[in-house]
């Protein structure tokens, strides 16, 4: 989203998906059809683009300031759900900087193992 008016808005649903797996489908799809409509609204002489007022009701979403590293940060005794939400939410480059093992790696495309059974232990 940027600060300029709106010429078209297209809504699709979120899936329990990697940012980059969300991009490379969902978002790709709405933003050409997205584009084809504004062509199409462009053609009109008599259309005004929308002009972008979060005070508005029906304008969604809300500006968000750039992502960092801290934004994604969890610790290992979180919920699952939890650390794969922030995973799942950054960039896959370079990933989610984290500690494992007193060494530092950049994590993503994570996904819960449902066969390995046991006792978690954190290594400090």
């Amino acid at each position: 989203m940027d600060a300029g008016p709106i010429w078209a808005s297209i809504e699709f649903k979120m899936r329990d998906v990697s940012k980059g797996e969300l991009y490379r489908n969902e978002v790709t799809q709405a933003a050409a059809k997205g584009v084809l409509q504004a062509v199409e609204y462009f053609a009109k002489k008599d259309f005004k683009p929308m002009p972008l007022d979060y005070s508005n009701p029906i304008i969604k979403g809300a500006w968000n300031n750039k992502t960092q590293q801290k934004d994604f940060a969890f610790s290992w005794e979180d919920e699952i759900s939890d650390i794969l939400r922030k995973l799942r939410a950054a960039d896959s480059a370079p990933g989610v900087l984290i500690e494992l093992g007193r060494q530092k790696f950049y994590a993503y495309g994570a996904h819960e193992e449902g066969q390995i059974k046991g006792n978690a232990r954190i290594i400090k």
